[in-house]
């Protein structure tokens, strides 16, 4: 712990703290099973309109496809998801304990991809030529946020840019509970900067990768 926060090594929690998935697709009438299932996922929002979360797993075969009818006993819920509007974004300095969230810039679009590679163990003494489990073998996490051009004084964008010096950004969007969410990045890296309007009103598109706290 550090100053009341519990601290976890990522690398030892993703490998052997967060369990894998078994899953199965029916396409048109065929069923794939798999086990041993990681993989990584996205989030893109634009203003007035719903986050999208893009998942993508890779797992290994379980048994031979098969014929399978229509999955039965799904209940949809009607809760309509929230839009990007009225959201809370800030953004603000990093500290070697707390974050301070000084500034909420003026802000039409973000970006983050969580990057995992996935990994499948191989074994020529398997019948099916791999085993076990796909595995989180890197990331490399990275987003984009689109803001206004406003004075360095606001927000000094640039200078962090210039000197790759961590910034602490967080997200949120929905009032309700069961149908909010809460993105927080404790350190990222601006790292490229694209000038941009908006029906004449300038805008800067920033690029970042997600970091440690302290790089």
């Amino acid at each position: 712990t550090q100053a009341g926060r519990t601290i976890v090594d990522i690398t030892t929690f993703v490998q052997t703290r967060l369990p894998a998935l078994s899953m199965a697709v029916v396409e048109d009438g065929t069923a794939k099973q798999l086990k041993g299932c990681r993989g990584t996922w996205s989030l893109a929002g634009n203003i007035g309109e719903a986050m999208l979360f893009s998942f993508q797993f890779n797992g290994i075969l379980q048994g031979d496809p098969a014929d399978a009818g229509t999955v039965t006993g799904v209940t949809y819920t009607a809760q309509v998801p929230p839009s990007m509007l009225g959201v809370t974004f800030q953004v603000g300095d990093v500290g070697d304990t707390t974050e301070l969230l000084e500034f909420s810039p003026r802000f039409q679009a973000v970006t983050l991809d969580h990057g995992n590679s996935i990994g499948i163990p191989r074994d020529a003494g398997e019948t099916t030529g791999v085993y076990g489990s796909a595995h989180i073998t890197s990331r490399a996490s990275q987003g984009s946020v689109t803001v206004d051009v406003g004075p360095e004084n606001n927000y000094n964008f640039l200078a962090k840019l210039i000197d790759a010096e961590a910034s602490h950004m967080r997200l949120e969007i929905g009032t309700t509970d069961g149908n909010r969410f809460h993105v927080s990045s404790p350190g990222v890296i601006f790292n490229s900067e694209g000038l941009g309007d908006q029906e004449g009103i300038g805008t800067r598109d920033l690029g970042f990768r997600v970091a440690s706290r302290r790089p």
